[in-house]
């Protein structure tokens, strides 16, 4: 089985309880607040056409969705499309989801105006496939928008083996070869994820720290075998 499909068949199998985690935090006081005001920061003023990459179970498509944007999810796991697929999305805007490829996905050149992720930066394969395409498929003036964080500086294994905490099936899916093709997971500088727009061609890159998410982060708790970790917003435009 080939990297990606390995990568499917986890976050499929993992797709309810991570549903249900998400939703659970997302009513938490303080925590969809924080991030719909960080995508309204972030996207270009308006209704958008806005497509997020690595939907899992669409809480950010939902996030955008209120703030009036019209919305396309792609993910290739069936089971977060699933649980996507059972949440309603509440308006002003619209949202719809599809199985489909976060390193090119099916969409003609300039389809969009800002492209989303969160979470996804570290666990996808080819990046320097991946952001040239997603540049492409940008209208002039748009954005990209990604939050991350340095999830494993100190390495996948070395975090998921420890003794509070041995996630097997986590690290059955994320071995030596699975890493080893995916670019930024045990990235140790948000640089490292600088380089890679700036290679894609993308203009005006940036990224900020997230302080109040590890704030709420470190009130509510995170998920098991994680701890807080400082999250960055990377913004990369399309000038042309």
């Amino acid at each position: 089985m080939d990297t990606q499909s390995r990568l499917n068949t986890y976050w499929s199998t993992r797709a309810a309880d991570y549903a249900a985690f998400q939703e659970a935090r997302e009513a938490l006081p303080g925590v969809g607040a924080a991030w719909r005001g960080i995508w309204d920061e972030a996207l270009p003023d308006g209704v958008r056409d806005v497509l997020e990459v690595g939907c899992g179970s669409g809480t950010v498509t939902r996030q955008l969705a209120t703030l009036g944007h019209r919305v396309t999810g792609i993910d290739l796991a069936e089971g977060m499309l699933r649980e996507a697929n059972a949440r309603p999305v509440p308006g002003p805007g619209s949202a719809r989801y599809l199985a489909d490829d976060a390193v090119c996905p099916d969409f003609a050149p300039a389809s969009f105006d800002a492209i989303v992720c969160r979470y996804l930066l570290w666990t996808l394969m080819c990046t320097r496939e991946a952001l040239p395409r997603w540049r492409d498929l940008l209208r002039p003036g748009g954005v990209v928008a990604c939050v991350d964080a340095l999830w494993y500086p100190e390495g996948i294994e070395a975090i998921h083996t420890g003794a509070d905490h041995h996630d097997a099936a986590f690290l059955g899916t994320y071995d030596q070869q699975v890493r080893g093709d995916l670019d930024l997971a045990e990235a140790r500088s948000i640089e490292v994820h600088l380089d890679a727009f700036r290679a894609a061609g993308f203009d005006d890159i940036a990224a900020r720290s997230l302080p109040a998410l590890m704030d709420l982060d470190r009130r509510w708790g995170v998920a098991p075998g994680h701890r807080p970790r400082l999250q960055f917003l990377i913004v990369a435009g399309r000038r042309d």
